[in-house]
């Protein structure tokens, strides 16, 4: 952060910039922390659930990635082409929404 918000404002003096730029080092930052297996949540998470460690990494990858590539397609991209953010947000909902109804799987409940 120290490095980024300087950056940020030495390329684009607007603040909406410098919060996008803000939000895209804080969301990478849970990314890694929620993606790594040396994460301190991550080991937790495994244990809590009784699971294997790597297992546990291995069925999360595939959630977080998904969500990563749709905030960068329809999120950091747009905003950081100038789009105002309140179509950028709307935007990227619906594109996970849609996402979610493509790509996920019925839960039988019984």
């Amino acid at each position: 952060m120290p490095l980024a918000v300087p950056l940020a404002h030495s390329m684009n003096p607007e603040m909406s910039f410098i919060i996008v730029t803000t939000s895209a080092v804080l969301t990478g930052a849970i990314f890694g922390d929620h993606c790594s297996p040396i994460s301190d949540t991550t080991i937790l998470s495994s244990m809590g659930a009784g699971c294997s460690h790597i297992d546990h990494v291995k069925t999360q990858m595939p959630y977080a990635l998904f969500v990563a590539i749709m905030t960068v397609l329809f999120g950091y991209i747009p905003a950081g082409l100038g789009l105002p953010i309140y179509l950028v947000l709307p935007i990227a909902l619906i594109a996970i929404f849609v996402g979610v109804q493509i790509l996920g799987k019925k839960v039988d409940c019984e």
